[in-house]
């Protein structure tokens, strides 16, 4: 079996560990540590989701998959956020502090195509929120999306 998350992690340790509370509390804090080093090392990656090429909401089933790429033409186009209740439950955010991260790639080769991003209510961003196009093609953002409240994420710009 393949853990995707921690909540899996805990969930297969509470099943299979057996013993008092304490030796499953200690059997998870061991694995835990060493599932959090694992994150980001492996892993699957679904086909990176096509947002549109218009101002569309992202949706959060969308930054789920990991990866999120639109080609915008003619200028600025606006990208507002999904609900916060998607962005927890696509991201599987349980617990204040919980977070995953997603990239957003503007695939213009004209650096006057720009992508901005609008939180929906309860959606505070934090750091640049506009990715321009390139002569290249291909400029990206990671963003890290983090559970701060019941109804209430923010998205840092991490790169």
């Amino acid at each position: 079996m393949a853990l995707k998350n921690r909540n899996q992690l805990r969930t297969t340790l509470n099943n299979a560990a057996g013993g008092s509370s304490l030796q499953r509390v200690a059997t998870m804090a061991a694995n835990g540590d060493m599932m959090q080093s694992l994150q980001g090392v492996i892993g699957t990656q679904a086909e990176p989701t096509v947002s549109g090429v218009a101002s569309t909401e992202l949706a959060a089933s969308q930054a789920a998959t990991g990866i999120v790429v639109s080609t915008p033409t003619g200028g600025t186009i606006t990208k507002t956020t999904d609900a916060v209740a998607n962005w927890i439950t696509e991201f599987g955010l349980v617990d204040n502090n919980d977070s995953r991260d997603f990239i957003f790639i503007n695939l213009s080769t004209t650096p006057a195509d720009f992508i901005v991003f609008a939180g929906a209510a309860g959606v505070t961003f934090v750091g640049d929120v506009d990715i321009a196009g390139d002569a290249t093609g291909g400029v990206s953002a990671t963003f890290r999306v983090r559970k701060t409240g019941a109804a209430t994420v923010t998205i840092y710009r991490l790169a």
